[in-house]
């Protein structure tokens, strides 16, 4: 997406036009990417003023509205889950965010084995079912919301788009950058407040890589397969160190720490060659992530005919996602309205007939429809989507 960023920038300027960049957890290395420029150090990156206007020859320092300051802990997924049920039970709204859709689920479940009132919200939902539990989350937690004694469990889908204010936040350990896009929906329309954010520990550095620089993740940390271990590492020893997060003070430190790219091959030279291998092996995935971008973009210096304009090309990595036509029989756990269409992830498809259509042939034993998908089987329920 940064290759595919450049690329839109360079071309709108290069027609006369201009380009804001606006953002919290914009970090040196891209910015110096976008800018055309050789990135600055790390020590020149954190001093900059946040927030600021700037041109590339101006700056404008701007005063904060305010200063959000949150308080940090980082405790096992066990003693979490106590506080969590502890604070749904007073009556409070709790958003607990994993990075999959497997630890989403297993917290999902244990909270519902202790009684807790407790949702679900992934990517692994039909659409008409996503858009039903954005409106339940915005029923909690969003602006003018009746908020009750809950836990709102999710992936990522809760840390963009929706307008929501959680009363405890709950996260994966994750990068700066992310965990500040998380925060943002900590204590949202209030001020005055300091709330505290969980961050669940990631235990050992050393067992979330493999000896020759691999992410390793599992049951419990497969953030480890999403996010980069070094950018997460920098992040939470930081605030490790702090126990608090403060915006926009710490902004620019924050996220220059988990994000600057010569400061995580320094880092990774002192943590060992592990993780040495790991940095190149993030550095080399870069570049030919760069040019996978470049592939799909259109080259207008060609005429039409010679541009392939019309080529699907998704705008995140991996296997992608495939629409499959429901024929017949599938209805949402929700609201009974009929399904007729399913998002499914390429890879869960590799085995199907080609060009296949989904029918539901049945239920299980706890209520969800049984899919078959030219001889793929699948579940849907209100847990989403699941290969049998």
């Amino acid at each position: 997406m940064s290759e595919i960023v450049k690329r839109l920038v360079d071309e709108h300027l290069s027609l006369g036009g201009y380009a804001l960049l606006m953002s919290a957890t914009l970090g040196d290395t891209l910015r110096a990417k976008i800018e055309g420029r050789l990135r600055v150090d790390l020590p020149s990156a954190t001093a900059r003023q946040y927030p600021v206007v700037s041109t590339p020859n101006r700056q404008i320092c701007v005063q904060a509205s305010g200063i959000r300051t949150t308080a940090i802990v980082i405790e096992h997924r066990t003693a979490a889950l106590v506080r969590a049920r502890q604070v749904a039970g007073d009556g409070k709204a709790v958003l607990w965010i994993r990075s999959t859709v497997g630890d989403a689920l297993d917290d999902y479940r244990a909270f519902q084995s202790s009684g807790t009132q407790v949702m679900l919200h992934h990517s692994r939902f039909a659409d008409a079912d996503r858009r039903y539990l954005d409106s339940e989350v915005l029923k909690l937690i969003g602006p003018n919301s009746k908020r009750s004694g809950s836990v709102i469990v999710g992936t990522q889908t809760l840390e963009q788009s929706l307008d929501i204010d959680a009363d405890l936040l709950v996260s994966d350990a994750v990068p700066a950058d992310v965990f500040l896009q998380r925060l943002g929906r900590l204590h949202r329309h209030r001020s005055g407040t300091t709330p505290v954010a969980v961050i669940l520990e990631p235990g050992d550095w050393q067992l979330r890589i493999t000896s020759d620089g691999r992410p390793l993740g599992g049951p419990g940390h497969g953030w480890a397969w999403v996010y980069s271990p070094l950018s997460v590492r920098e992040t939470v020893e930081w605030l490790r160190g702090r126990g608090v997060v403060s915006v926009p003070n710490d902004a620019r430190e924050f996220v220059e720490l988990a994000t600057h790219a010569d400061h995580l091959e320094g880092q990774a030279r002192t943590y060992g060659q592990s993780w040495v291998e790991h940095w190149q092996r993030s550095y080399g995935r870069a570049l030919a992530d760069i040019q996978q971008a470049l592939a799909g973009m259109v080259d207008r210096t060609q005429g039409y005919d010679q541009a392939l304009v019309n080529e699907r090309v998704p705008t995140r990595l991996g296997d992608g996602s495939v629409d499959v036509e429901v024929m017949r029989g599938l209805a949402s756990p929700f609201t009974g309205e009929n399904i007729d269409a399913l998002s499914i992830r390429a890879n869960w498809l590799r085995q199907a007939e080609p060009g296949a259509t989904a029918s539901v042939v049945g239920s299980d034993t706890t209520g969800r429809a049984l899919i078959d998908i030219g001889g793929t089987r699948f579940t849907y329920g209100v847990e989403g989507l699941h290969r049998t």
